[in-house]
């Protein structure tokens, strides 16, 4: 999944890995025209976006890990 995100990205498509569609797993089987024994944990809509994407956002690691507990900055 991680290198077909970054390989849309690559060639300038948007892609974003859901599992939302999942809950619909038999209806999304039948669509798809899975066999039965396969069940979809993952959904990757991919296609061209609205506008430009730009450079990912990066905050520092710092920012959002822990250290020993939650509340303790890394």
């Amino acid at each position: 999944m991680q290198n077909l995100l970054l390989a849309a990205n690559a060639v300038g498509l948007g892609a974003a890995l859901t599992t939302l569609p999942t809950a619909f797993a038999l209806e999304l089987g039948e669509l798809l025209s899975l066999p039965e024994h396969v069940r979809p944990l993952a959904v990757v809509p991919i296609g061209y976006p609205a506008h430009a994407l730009g450079p990912p956002r990066r905050e520092p690691v710092s920012d959002h890990a822990h250290r020993d507990r939650y509340g303790s900055r890394w």
